[in-house]
């Protein structure tokens, strides 16, 4: 599943075979692994522990190092961090 505050509708139509929502918590609902490739604040801005509430596997991939990994780390989450050498409880 496929959110981003910007550029659905452009993902929309280069990509029509890819899932994507609006709605954030929809896009989170049951994931097994939460993949952060942009730095809007809405996603550098979430909630770690509400946000771990809806997914079915704490585990996110942080692409840009926006992430405050320590507050997610602390909400249970497993956070790969590329370029960085995490370690996970």
């Amino acid at each position: 599943m496929i959110h981003d505050p910007m550029s659905l509708a452009g993902v929309r139509v280069k990509h029509p075979e890819l899932d994507s929502v609006q709605d954030l918590t929809a896009a989170a609902k049951d994931a097994e692994l939460v993949v952060l490739g942009t730095e809007w604040k809405i996603y550098r801005e979430l909630d770690a522990a509400s946000f771990g509430e809806l997914v079915a596997k704490k585990t996110v991939i942080d692409g840009r190092n926006a992430l405050p990994y320590h507050a997610w780390q602390e909400a249970g989450w497993k956070v790969i961090a590329l370029g960085r050498n995490l370690e996970n409880a």
